[in-house]
């Protein structure tokens, strides 16, 4: 069996950058999962699992309890999720800020689509 995570975390503490990863791989996938659940895609939660590490390496030294180091990350994770959803959300809302208007807009027609296909064909061969 490996050290255990408060082993791990008094030699990351010491200067062991190594033993950091060590953490990484032992919660990534557990981690990954939670944040994709929370998340609902793949994107995103990559993002929030990358800065929940990110931000528990760089606080670590505020991590009063060594013993409870997954419960501590699993807290950053938690914190991160919300920002990168609410951040999420409002990326969303920039996009469709009249949720009617995909309703009520038609779709082109031929001679419109016609003329959007030339503009395109144009500006792709500039």
């Amino acid at each position: 069996m490996g050290r255990s995570d408060a082993a791990l975390v008094r030699r990351v503490r010491a200067g062991d950058a190594a033993a950091y990863a060590d953490l990484v791989a032992r919660y990534r996938d557990r981690l990954g999962r939670y944040a994709l659940h929370m998340l609902g895609n793949r994107e995103d939660a990559e993002e929030a699992l990358q800065d929940a590490f990110v931000r528990a390496y760089r606080s670590l030294a505020r991590c009063d309890d060594p013993e409870r180091f997954g419960a501590w990350l699993y807290g950053i994770l938690v914190n991160r999720c919300r920002t990168t959803g609410a951040r999420a959300a409002r990326r969303a809302r920039r996009f469709v800020s009249d949720p009617t208007a995909l309703e009520t807009t038609p779709l082109p027609g031929p001679a419109e689509q016609t003329e959007w296909d030339d503009i395109v064909r144009w500006a792709l061969a500039r």
